[in-house]
């Protein structure tokens, strides 16, 4: 995925994040013209607009352009307020993310959680998408604490390993056992006799 992320269509490869910033001024209107013709006609573009996303994404993660930047551009376009282009936006922060956070390295994870943190925080994207969507670890403290998170998830693990079900005995609990040999010992006690087969038959 890096590789073909290097191989941009849309973004100019340019280091705009480390040159003076009114380079970027320049070409951020043709960018901004590029997404809404895209998105006009979403059907038709739709794999071109997932390309110019996802490289707007890898190309904070290579140092390219500034998150800040990057905010800027997504900001002044349909994909902060539709929702149909907020769902895919997020899929590909994930998809890239997903392979940052495996294989990149510690710079590019650092740009990665902080484009997460700020695109929450200028409701690029809903909190609650971002919940359903990113890896625990990608999550913004905002919209949720993981160590939180997973200190409950390990709760709720132990609990439901340890926690005896009553009278269960296919899962063979002790519990089951003894409900078993108390209904036992309750019908040994009952007074029954049983009828000859001969005398059943008159």
């Amino acid at each position: 995925p890096r590789a073909r992320a290097m191989e941009n269509k849309f973004l100019k490869p340019k280091k705009y994040a480390a040159s003076d910033a009114a380079e970027w001024k320049v070409d951020l209107p043709g960018y901004i013209s590029a997404v809404e013709e895209l998105v006009k006609d979403a059907g038709a573009h739709r794999d071109d607009l997932q390309l110019f996303l996802s490289e707007a994404v890898w190309a904070v993660l290579r140092a390219d352009i500034s998150v800040a930047q990057a905010i800027e551009l997504l900001s002044k376009t349909p994909v902060a307020s539709k929702d149909p282009l907020q769902r895919l936006f997020v899929d590909i922060v994930w998809a890239v993310g997903f392979a940052a956070m495996e294989g990149g390295s510690r710079e590019s994870k650092e740009e990665y959680l902080h484009l997460c943190a700020e695109l929450e925080k200028e409701g690029i994207l809903p909190r609650k998408l971002l919940a359903l969507t990113l890896e625990t670890d990608a999550l913004p403290p905002t919209v949720c604490q993981v160590l939180q998170l997973k200190k409950k998830h390990n709760q709720a693990r132990t609990k439901a390993r340890y926690t005896i079900t009553r009278y269960n005995l296919l899962r063979e609990h002790s519990e089951g056992y003894s409900k078993l040999l108390f209904l036992l010992d309750r019908l040994a006690g009952l007074d029954f006799e049983p009828i000859p087969p001969q005398e059943r038959l008159i």
